[in-house]
């Protein structure tokens, strides 16, 4: 997998990438009644969990599932979701001022095109 993530970072499209804790380790937090409720897994086995994930920088999907279908994963194992991360540009531009005023995630740009892979 590292050769893969060094691929991505060689032709400059990768932006972030992160493997996940155990399910066994992770809480959930709720909202019932406007108030949080913390609940300490492990939880009961579901069928699909995230296991890590990848953030790049690509002109399409196309070239998001190209770069996917790269990736050295067991054919009958874990499967890869591609999924798109909203723009600033997408939202109405009287939320544009608010959005600027806290700090970017991982220091992206807010005008970048970027889509993630999240590898389960």
């Amino acid at each position: 997998m590292s050769r893969y993530n060094r691929q991505l970072h060689d032709v400059g499209v990768l932006l972030d990438v992160n493997g996940l804790h155990s399910p066994n380790e992770a809480l959930r937090l709720s909202f019932p009644g406007g108030k949080s409720q913390v609940v300490d897994g492990p939880f009961a086995e579901t069928k699909e969990l995230v296991g890590g994930y990848w953030i790049i920088d690509v002109k399409s999907k196309a070239e998001a599932i190209e770069r996917a279908e790269r990736c050295p994963i067991d054919a009958e194992g874990p499967m890869i979701e591609v999924r798109q991360i909203f723009e600033i540009s997408g939202f109405p531009p009287e939320l544009w001022v608010r959005a600027t005023l806290s700090p970017p995630v991982c220091g992206l740009g807010l005008d970048r095109r970027q889509a993630s892979l999240v590898g389960s």
